[in-house]
C-alpha cells in the first residue's frame, strides 16, 4: 500500500522532460515545474531567433526567463526521497542479475519494464506514467531483459531514437531540434519494424523476378538451341540443293566433254585415212615419174612406143583433194547455255538480307535480286488525276510530277480532292491483270501505294491516309528506312536508301510487291491478299519541297 502511495506521489511530481522525478524543480514565469537541468538544456539547444518556448505549453519569451527556485518543491522532493529509502529493500532495491531503473536517483530499484521509444528502464513506480497517461499510450514497452542501447550520438551523447531520411542519418532528441529540425524525420523503432516488413516484400518480389527470370532464361536458352538446329538444318538443306546442282552441273561437263572429244575423235580418223590414201598416191606418182624420166631416154621411135605407158598419168582419187578436215569443234549452244546458267546463278551471289520488323519484333528475311527486264513486259503508263490532289500539291504539265509546296494551288473544288492529307491518286484504275512501273522520289517522308476509289477524301485521321486503312496500301519511305503500311498494321524494313521505287501488282494473285532500283532490283515488301475493286496507284508528300515522279518505262517483249 505505502509503495502504490509512493508511486502516486512520485507521478504528480514527475518533470514533463525526462518523465522522472523533479531533480532541484525550478518554475517558469507561465506556473510549470522542469528540472533544473532538463530546462536549461533545452534552452541551449532552441533556436534564439524563434525565441524560447515553454516545452509544456509552447508559450514563447522573447529573452531567456531567469529561473526561480521552487523551494516548496525542493522540500517535497526530499520528503519523497526519504519515503522511498524508507521502503523495505527487499521490495525496491535491484539485485545483482536485475536491470536498474534509470529514473530512480539515490537507490535503483528493479526495473519492470523496458521502453523502445524513450530507450530507458523503469520500475513499478516509475512506469505508471506510461500505463496511465495518453501522452505515452504510443510508447512501446518490453521486458526487461534487454541490454542498453549502445549506440549514442556523438554529438550530444543522448541516445539514438530517431531517423532522418533526408540526410539518411540516425539522430537524437537533440538533433532532431536542432539542425534535422525541418528534416523528415521518424522514430528510429517504427521505421526499423516498416522496413524490415518492406525488406520480407522486397525480398518475396525480387525471389520472385529471379524465377520469373530464369524460367526466361532457360526458355531464351531453348529458342537459341532451335535457332542453331534450325540454322543448320537448313544450312544442311541448301548445300544438299547445291551439292545436287553441282554434281548435275559437273556430270552435265563430263558428258559435255566426251562428246567433244569423241568428235575430235572421229575427226582425227578421218585424218588419219586421207593421210595415209595421199602418201600412197605420192609414192605411186613418184615411180611413175622416174619411169617417164627413163622412157624420155629412149631414142628408137619402136622402143619408145612400145613402153609408153597408157594413160601415162595414173589415175587417183580426186575425192581426197576436195575432203575437208574440221579444225573448229563447234560449242556456240553449249557457250550460250553455260552464259544463261552464269545469269541465273547472279541473284543467288548478291543475295542479301532485310531487317523488317512486325508488332515490335526484328526478322531478317533473305532476299534475291531480280532483274528489270523481268518486269518491263507488265510496264504500264500512268497519269495523275488533278482532281483528287490537295491543294498544297502542284502537278507537272505531262501530270507525271507532284511537288509539295507551301502555297495553294489554284484549283476547284471536287469531291474526290483530298482536303487534309498531301495526296493525289493517278487517273488509270487497274483490274485483272498484271502492272508494273516505277517512280522517282526527292525529299524525304514520301508514300508510295494503291487505293480502291472509295478511299476517304474528307478529313485528318487513317481512313483517307494512304496505307492506313483497308481500303490502301502503301510503301513508306523515310531516308534509308522504310515502311509497308495496310489496316493499322506496320511493317518496319531497314535497307538501302534508293530513290527509284519499282512497283509491281498481280492483280489475278492478290499480291503488290515494291522493289527498290539500284544495281539490281532488290524486294523490300510484298503484301498479300484478295482485291476487289479497281486499283488506283496513288502518291502521299509529307515535306516541303519533296517530290514524285512517274518515270517513263517502256514495255518489252
Amino acid at each position: 500500500m505505502a509503495e502504490a502511495w509512493l508511486s502516486m506521489l512520485q507521478e504528480m511530481f514527475n518533470c514533463s522532460m525526462c518523465h522522472g522525478i523533479l531533480q532541484d524543480p525550478v518554475s517558469t514565469t507561465c506556473g510549470h515545474n522542469f528540472c533544473t537541468n532538463c530546462i536549461n538544456k533545452h534552452w541551449d539547444q532552441s533556436d534564439q531567433a524563434e525565441g524560447y518556448k515553454c516545452p509544456q505549453c509552447n508559450e514563447v519569451f522573447s529573452s531567456r526567463p531567469v529561473l526561480s527556485r521552487n523551494a516548496m518543491l525542493t522540500e517535497v522532493m526530499g520528503k519523497l526521497k526519504q519515503m522511498e529509502v524508507s521502503l523495505p529493500p527487499e521490495e525496491s532495491c535491484a539485485g545483482p542479475e536485475d536491470m536498474e531503473c534509470d529514473v530512480c536517483t539515490d537507490k535503483k530499484r528493479k526495473a519492470v519494464k523496458y521502453c523502445l521509444t524513450c530507450q530507458a528502464f523503469f520500475c513499478e513506480t516509475h512506469i505508471q506514467p506510461h500505463r496511465n497517461s495518453e501522452a505515452f499510450r504510443k510508447h512501446t514497452l518490453d521486458d526487461p531483459e534487454i541490454d542498453l542501447p549502445d549506440e549514442l550520438c556523438l554529438i550530444h551523447g543522448e541516445p539514438i531514437k530517431f531517423f532522418c531520411w533526408t540526410d539518411r542519418l540516425c539522430l537524437c532528441y537533440s538533433c532532431v531540434l536542432t539542425e534535422h529540425k525541418s528534416h523528415d524525420t521518424a522514430m528510429l523503432e517504427t521505421e526499423h519494424v516498416e522496413k524490415r516488413a518492406q525488406l520480407g516484400t522486397a525480398q518475396t518480389e525480387i525471389q520472385q523476378k529471379v524465377q520469373e527470370r530464369e524460367k526466361k532464361l532457360e526458355e531464351v536458352l531453348k529458342a537459341a538451341e532451335l535457332i542453331k538446329v534450325s540454322a543448320e538444318k537448313k544450312v544442311q538443306d541448301s548445300e544438299a540443293a547445291f551439292h545436287e546442282v553441282i554434281q548435275s552441273m559437273e556430270e552435265a561437263s563430263k558428258k559435255v566433254s566426251e562428246l567433244i572429244r569423241d568428235q575430235a575423235e572421229r575427226e582425227v580418223k578421218k585424218v588419219e585415212g586421207v593421210k595415209e590414201q595421199l602418201e600412197k598416191e605420192i609414192e605411186e606418182l613418184k615411180n611413175r615419174d622416174r619411169e617417164l624420166s627413163e622412157l624420155a631416154l629412149v631414142i628408137n621411135r619402136i622402143e619408145f612406143l612400145e613402153k609408153f605407158p597408157c594413160p601415162p598419168v595414173p589415175p587417183g582419187d580426186e575425192e581426197l583433194l576436195s575432203a575437208t578436215i574440221c579444225s573448229d569443234i563447234s560449242i556456240k549452244e553449249l557457250k550460250e547455255l553455260l552464259s544463261s546458267l552464269k545469269e541465273s546463278m547472279g541473284p543467288v551471289k548478291k543475295c542479301q538480307l532485310l531487317k523488317t520488323t512486325k508488332k515490335g519484333e526484328s526478322v531478317y528475311i533473305m532476299r534475291f535480286p531480280r532483274s528489270q527486264k523481268d518486269f518491263l513486259k507488265y510496264a504500264c503508263q500512268l497519269t495523275l488525276n488533278p482532281c483528287t490532289a490537295n491543294e498544297y500539291l502542284w502537278l507537272s504539265e505531262d501530270v507525271r510530277k507532284v511537288t509539295h509546296s507551301t502555297e495553294p494551288c489554284p484549283s476547284f473544288d471536287h469531291p474526290d480532292r483530298f482536303d487534309r492529307w498531301l495526296q493525289v491518286l493517278c487517273n488509270e484504275g487497274l483490274y485483272k491483270s498484271r502492272y508494273y512501273w516505277e517512280v522517282e522520289t526527292v525529299g524525304s517522308r514520301a508514300v508510295i501505294g494503291v487505293a480502291y476509289h472509295s478511299i476517304g477524301r474528307k478529313g485528318g485521321d487513317e481512313d483517307c491516309h494512304l496505307g492506313g486503312n483497308k481500303s490502301s496500301w502503301g510503301l513508306y519511305c523515310s531516308g534509308s528506312s522504310y515502311s509497308a503500311r495496310h489496316d493499322k498494321q506496320e511493317t518496319e524494313i531497314i535497307a538501302p536508301y534508293s530513290s527509284r521505287i519499282g512497283v509491281y501488282l498481280d492483280y489475278p494473285s492478290g499480291t503488290l510487291s515494291f522493289y527498290s532500283i539500284l544495281d539490281t532490283m532488290t524486294l523490300l515488301h510484298r503484301f498479300e491478299g484478295n482485291f476487289t475493286e479497281l486499283l488506283y496507284p496513288g502518291f502521299s508528300l509529307n515535306c516541303y519541297g519533296s517530290s514524285v515522279t512517274i518515270c517513263q518505262v517502256n514495255q518489252q517483249a
